[in-house]
């Protein structure tokens, strides 16, 4: 589900969660500020491109120009990026989500995250990159069990606190390691698209 409480477009706003949750989460590390500067930076640029602008001055109107394959360029700029992570939602509801996560992430935060973070850094460090889905993905699990088992997860909503989980992991390990950002944020949303 999206910030807005719809299912069918929560692939749009997943960057914006992830980005606000850490945002608002607070850095202590400088590169991580930097990373998430720049990944901020190519999410934005991503959007202005799957919505026909590379500037935010730029219009939705086709100038009529054909290719010599009588198409728009448009449409081949439109196939070139399809797939990719759009980044449109409304950003009160996107901070809202966010701010829940930080709340909830906020009360789970114990000697278990940290541990878990640890191990989880170690892993990814020590493993190839075709895993790290895997690892991110057991790491929410063994923190989440940890946690129904103690019932510290009571009256909570069980897929914010997964969500909340795995952030808070990957906010710990990136705090870390900084350079992982990028390829734990694109783990992160396949996990959430699927």
């Amino acid at each position: 589900m999206d910030a807005t409480g719809d299912a069918s477009s929560f692939h749009t706003t997943t960057p914006l969660v992830f980005l606000t949750f850490l945002q608002q989460k607070g850095c202590q590390n400088q590169a991580l500020e930097q990373e998430l500067l720049d990944l901020e930076s190519e999410l934005k640029h991503i959007q202005d491109v799957n919505s026909n602008c590379v500037t935010s001055e730029c219009t939705d109107e086709d100038d009529g120009e054909l290719q010599t394959d009588g198409h728009s360029p448009m449409v081949n700029l439109r196939a070139l990026v399809q797939g990719r992570p759009h980044v449109q939602a409304p950003r009160p509801a996107v901070r809202d989500v966010a701010r829940e996560l930080v709340e909830i992430a906020d009360q789970l935060e114990d000697s278990v995250m940290a541990r878990t973070t640890d191990n989880l850094l170690r892993l990814l460090k020590n493993s190839n990159y075709l895993q790290w889905g895997q690892h991110l993905s057991q790491a929410v699990d063994q923190v989440h069990g940890a946690l129904w088992h103690s019932g510290g997860l009571d009256g909570l909503p069980q897929e914010r606190v997964l969500l909340a989980l795995s952030l808070s992991l990957i906010k710990g390990v990136c705090e870390r390691t900084p350079a992982f950002l990028r390829d734990l944020f694109h783990i992160w949303q396949q996990q959430h698209l699927r």
